[in-house]
């Protein structure tokens, strides 16, 4: 690496100079790690962020607004990503916009129907916290997946209705 790029030590035989590639392997690996700093850090070593380092930084640092808002704009450059899709349905759920998702899960998978268990695996998510259990049962018949998570909300399901009936009793 040191050969490659430079330093911020005036003494080296290189001082100041990164090349981006160089930076973006670093910052690969700093995602790994939970240290949105060091992300911010390394970002700066370029001469302009990227589209990416952006959506990167503000997702390590949890600055969902953010994110959000870097999501959008990225959809719009390519509006059939399902990786972006994905960051703003997951961005949504962390900042608690549940029915934004439900809503937009509904959305997407009319229009990219060939992701639909991704979809109705968030769905179910958001379902779950919001107390829509017709809406669960129905993204966990399309999720259709083995996994711990469906195999635990597919018993939870009929419980959590059988007690909400029993309440209401």
């Amino acid at each position: 690496m040191r050969g490659k790029s430079g330093s911020f030590n005036p003494a080296a035989e290189r001082s100041g100079i990164f090349e981006d590639g160089d930076v973006s392997f670093l910052m690969e690996i700093y995602c790994c790690q939970d240290e949105p700093n060091g992300l911010s850090g390394l970002a700066c070593l370029r001469k302009s962020l990227s589209s990416q380092d952006v959506l990167i930084i503000n997702k390590k640092a949890s600055n969902w607004a953010e994110f959000l808002a870097s999501c959008e704009q990225a959809l719009q450059m390519e509006p059939k990503s399902v990786q972006r899709h994905s960051d703003v349905l997951n961005c949504l759920l962390n900042m608690c916009h549940l029915q934004a998702v439900v809503t937009r899960v509904d959305a997407l998978i009319s229009r990219i129907p060939q992701y639909n268990k991704t979809w109705c695996m968030q769905g179910v998510q958001a379902a779950w916290r919001i107390g829509r259990w017709h809406l669960m049962d129905e993204y966990l018949s399309g999720a259709d997946e083995e996994g711990l998570l469906v195999a635990v909300l597919s018993i939870m399901l009929p419980l959590t209705c059988m007690l909400l009936r029993f309440c209401r009793q």
